[in-house]
């Protein structure tokens, strides 16, 4: 590969977060305990939350090269 001209970062979501709630702790008030102590409400999560992560390159060219994806949940 040439050198890189442009580093692509994509996020995104593929849970149900409604299915999914009773995986989550919720206090009484609607927030959710976050895995570094923050409690932030349930609707942020299902606003802000993602599952993977995907980062790929490419060169002057246009070719592109995936670095790595990881889904995250």
């Amino acid at each position: 590969m040439n050198h890189v001209s442009k580093i692509n970062l994509s996020v995104g979501i593929g849970i149900d977060y409604e299915s999914e709630k009773e995986d989550y702790e919720v206090d009484d008030k609607g927030n959710v305990l976050l895995i570094d102590g923050r409690h932030i409400p349930w609707e942020q999560v299902k606003t802000d939350g993602f599952d993977y992560l995907e980062i790929s390159v490419k060169d002057e060219t246009e070719k592109s090269q995936l670095i790595l994806t990881e889904e995250l949940s």
